[in-house]
């Protein structure tokens, strides 16, 4: 049985995280903007939801499903 080597020999291991894309290069510019429209358009569509809720007549948040906004004249 041999005795393993000393830490001083032994190879040092770099991890390196990827910068950004699945492939470890950066995400390009229309990448950013596709992500960027996707927030926004996530956060444009809970506050259109919510002021609806808040400003329709009978609407109950708990008891009802977002869905039940398209219902009715509004």
């Amino acid at each position: 049985m041999t005795a393993p080597a000393p830490a001083s020999a032994r190879p040092a291991v770099i991890r390196r995280l990827p910068r950004a894309g699945l492939d470890g290069g950066a995400l390009s510019v229309q990448a950013w903007l596709l992500l960027a429209a996707g927030t926004a358009g996530g956060l444009v569509f809970t506050g259109a939801y919510l002021a609806e809720g808040a400003t329709r007549a009978g609407y109950q948040t708990l008891a009802q499903p977002i869905s039940a906004l398209s219902l009715g004249p509004g």
